[in-house]
């Protein structure tokens, strides 16, 4: 067995999507994936299974960097376990600014809901956040940039929100600044009772009660317009400014909890509001004694005239007048990652169809089978042998069928049938193969005194009759620029062997039917799940199938080649790879033993 020591850096981003799709689907409802030529993710009710999830995602290349996967891993946290667990889709939004003010508010509520059962999003989504900063996707504002008033609002709103209640700090910044904005453009009054609605509304217990907040902030600023609150008489010497009796009115310093605050207020004390689990920092306007008048310090009320005019600005805004921050977190979380903006279009995520298997159901075929692979099969099973005694695996337990037990006759009358005694390799053999058997064109090549298929099937047919002799659970597919499944783990291997034999034509795709491979072994109950690829070399794309042997890893997957020839030998030392090679028939039996070894070690 060869192996080199090759740090794989990239990441196989479509397996990894699949691993933590199943691991959600684990932990709640089962959710189903389907690539499709979007601009961005969606999730709902499966149609082809009412209790689980259909969650869709756009094309995307096959490996990123570790910022990528994170922002995959966020996205599918958020998507998920926020909207997929507690979003209800029967409800339609409402259009135009309404609606993007309930996605506004909505996010933040589905996460604060899935903390209470996975703790561990919080950690996972503020992560994808932070790259969405550090790859500005994120931002403040900009100081020469005039932006809508809608703009200004859902900004402030999704940074204030986000990293006060869900302790996303890289957003504080940003928060302060929109904070200071939103005081400007809408007045300290207005801007504290939109906070305190749009608190409620995080602590909704249902997404029609956030749709009703969205419609009391819509008619808060409906009634800020049309009903202007009285002017204050300036005090001597204080031209335009409130007196000191009213400093401590700005946002976050009123004894009303309506007056919310920055990331120094404490939301829980809000009407329905949550708490947000750490005290925030306190922001500018928020400091006893600030003096009102300024928007920097929280004080602040516009004339009517331009207050009118820019309530009218949102309340006829569109989803484009609301800017970045009015797109749901799943927008931005596909519009940050590398991996989606290129892989648009391409083949990178399309599904390797399985093709149908070629029929022969011929008790000839399974006899000349064994035969062909009688020699293999017996110097493997010596050497599996060996290890298994060497090991003293055996496990005795009480059973209703098997050797009987004298000193368990008794119990007979007693209604215990369980007299019999039974061995077992099950509790020390938990593990589950899969073979790939390699069936392109370059098999048909020579090997010896026989063909590279030839020797590939032989293989195979060995590996296949010593696994089904120590009852480990295996399957068996042969692969080319297609699928042909020959065993599943639950089929008869005798029946099997009446189809299975030497098949070669068309190219090689190696790294795609290992990804294919893996997939299927990483619904596998067992605690070992091995794949052993027998092929002539050709890895395929070198990167994507090395990024996908280091991400099964980390899900207990094991991936073992059988090189058949050493021609391609360096590219597997490359990559860091197990491999066993033979160049020629003596030499397959220990090809196969160095990548079975693993299965009853």
């Amino acid at each position: 067995m060869q192996q080199g020591a090759k740090t794989v850096s990239m990441r196989h981003l479509y397996l990894y999507t699949h691993l933590l799709l199943d691991e959600a689907g684990r932990q709640g409802r089962k959710v189903r994936l389907e690539w499709a030529n979007i601009e961005t993710a969606a999730i709902g009710p499966d149609p082809k299974n009412p209790a689980g999830l259909l969650m869709k995602l756009p094309h995307m290349a096959s490996v990123g960097t570790e910022g990528d996967a994170t922002l995959l891993r966020a996205l599918v946290s958020h998507e998920v376990l926020c909207h997929g667990h507690h979003t209800d889709f029967s409800v339609m939004p409402d259009k135009g600014i309404g609606g993007v003010l309930e996605n506004v508010l909505e996010d933040p509520r589905g996460e604060l809901l899935a903390l209470a059962r996975y703790p561990g999003s919080k950690k996972v989504i503020r992560e994808g956040i932070e790259v969405l900063v550090d790859r500005g996707v994120f931002a403040g504002p900009k100081a020469d940039e005039q932006l809508h008033p809608a703009e200004i609002l859902t900004s402030w709103l999704v940074t204030e929100l986000r990293s006060e209640l869900l302790g996303q700090s890289c957003l504080e910044a940003f928060s302060r600044d929109y904070r200071k904005l939103a005081i400007q453009t809408f007045g300290s009054r207005l801007t504290a009772a939109v906070k305190s609605e749009a608190l409620k509304a995080t602590a909704a217990p249902t997404t029609a009660d956030v749709q009703v907040h969205s419609r009391k902030i819509l008619e808060l600023l409906k009634m800020a317009k049309e009903n202007p609150p009285p002017q204050q008489q300036p005090q001597s010497g204080q031209s335009g400014q409130p007196d000191k009796a009213d400093a401590g009115q700005g946002a976050g310093n009123s004894s009303d909890p309506s007056q919310g605050g920055n990331p120094g207020d404490k939301p829980g004390k809000a009407d329905g509001a949550p708490q947000p689990g750490k005290k925030g920092r306190a922001g500018k306007g928020d400091q006893p004694g600030d003096q009102p008048g300024d928007p920097a310090k929280g004080g602040f009320e516009p004339n009517q005239g331009d207050l009118a005019k820019a309530i009218e600005q949102v309340l006829k805004a569109s989803k484009e007048d609301a800017g970045t921050y009015g797109k749901g977190l799943e927008d931005h979380l596909v519009e940050g990652s590398e991996a989606m903006a290129t892989g648009g279009g391409m083949s990178h995520t399309h599904e390797m169809g399985v093709a149908s298997r070629p029929q022969r159901d011929s008790e000839e075929n399974r006899t000349a089978m064994r035969a062909g692979a009688r020699a293999i099969t017996a110097a493997l099973g010596l050497k599996i042998e060996e290890l298994l005694e060497s090991r003293a695996l055996v496990h005795r337990r009480r059973s209703t069928e098997g050797r009987i037990r004298p000193g368990r006759v008794w119990r007979l009358v007693q209604g215990d049938t369980e007299i019999f005694q039974k061995r077992s390799l099950q509790e020390e053999l938990d593990t589950c193969v899969m073979v790939l058997d390699d069936e392109s064109g370059s098999m048909n090549e020579p090997f010896g005194d026989m063909r590279r298929e030839d020797a590939a099937s032989r293989v195979c047919v060995g590996a296949g009759e010593v696994l089904n002799n120590a009852e480990v659970p295996f399957a068996l597919v042969g692969y080319n620029t297609s699928l042909h499944q020959y065993k599943g783990f639950d089929d008869s291997w005798a029946e099997t062997l009446k189809d299975f034999g030497p098949h070669s034509a068309s190219s090689t795709n190696t790294h795609l039917a290992v990804v294919w491979a893996l997939r299927e072994l990483i619904n596998r109950k067992e605690r070992r799940k091995i794949l052993k690829v027998v092929t002539d070399g050709d890895p395929g794309d070198q990167t994507v199938l090395a990024a996908a042997i280091e991400e099964a890893k980390a899900f207990g997957v094991e991936v073992r080649f059988v090189l058949i020839s050493s021609r391609e030998e360096y590219k597997y030392r490359s990559m860091g790879v197990p491999y066993g090679v033979a160049n020629d028939a003596p030499e397959l039996a220990n090809a196969v033993f160095a990548s079975l070894e693993a299965a009853f070690a």
